[in-house]
């Protein structure tokens, strides 16, 4: 307060008001440990207003280190102002290799081969026999680019990629024009051979055109028996036809010999 006198004696008063603000304390939290380049979220407390050395104007800031970085934090109350750090250790990421591109043939298999971390995940997962392994095998029947995610003892990730090209050399279709139902281990059945076998229709006549066995099995052999009994040996007649993975037809036909 504040009185003012004049020079006849006359007074007058008045007064002003000084607000005091409690001083802001600045704290600062958020992950100390990151991937190269991975995002952390920061948090800063203690003011009204923010403002960080990576720019930021808010409570929350979200960084992206490819180093090892300290961000510097200013928290304000009216006037008053206070600052705190954090600093952010930052990992390299791991060096993920997946290896060379291969040509396989349809039907083949091929060992793909991952370095650069502790576990692996491949995608996609079509035609592996293992996912999460360095080194799983691979059987795709169209070319397929299987992408590799490599993760270090630090959490650290990194992908990479090899491109599975499969090939359609198919060769002949082939079907024996000999075989022994006997049991011995050897020859006992007759079956179409082909690479790239899709789908097929195959029948076998007898010499006097009487069907003795059909399939539309590509898988399944024919074992020389007709409604259960072993024929005996004799000169038989087969004709197929189908098609082929890659969209091609086929038909052949001859004639096979059962001997016991």
């Amino acid at each position: 307060t504040v009185v003012g006198m004049d020079a006849n004696g006359c007074t007058n008063t008045t007064t002003y008001s000084v607000t005091v603000s409690a001083p802001p304390v600045a704290n600062v939290t958020g992950n100390t440990s990151s991937c190269e380049g991975s995002p952390v979220i920061l948090i800063a407390t203690g003011g009204g207003t923010y403002s960080w050395s990576s720019g930021g104007t808010s409570a929350t800031e979200t960084v992206s280190p490819t180093t090892t970085t300290t961000y510097t934090v200013t928290v304000s109350n009216g006037g008053c102002t206070d600052t705190a750090t954090i600093t952010v250790n930052v990992n390299p990421n791991p060096t993920a290799n997946a290896g060379a591109d291969v040509t396989i043939n349809y039907g083949s298999s091929t060992q793909l081969i991952a370095t650069g971390g502790n576990t692996y995940s491949w995608t996609p997962t079509t035609g592996l026999d293992n996912p999460n392994v360095a080194d799983p095998t691979a059987s795709p029947t169209v070319t397929t680019m299987y992408i590799v995610t490599v993760t270090d003892s630090n959490g650290c990730t990194a992908l990479d990629s090899v491109l599975v090209t499969v090939i359609f050399d198919c060769g002949e279709i082939f079907v024996p024009n000999i075989f022994s139902p006997n049991a011995d281990g050897h020859n006992d059945s007759l079956k179409v051979f082909g690479q790239c076998i899709l789908d097929y229709h195959w029948t076998i006549y007898d010499r006097w055109g009487e069907v003795v066995f059909e399939s539309i099995d590509p898988s399944e052999a024919w074992d020389g028996t007709y409604h259960e009994k072993l024929l005996d040996p004799a000169v038989f007649v087969y004709k197929v036809s189908g098609s082929l993975v890659n969209g091609d037809l086929f038909e052949a036909h001859g004639n096979v010999t059962l001997v016991k």
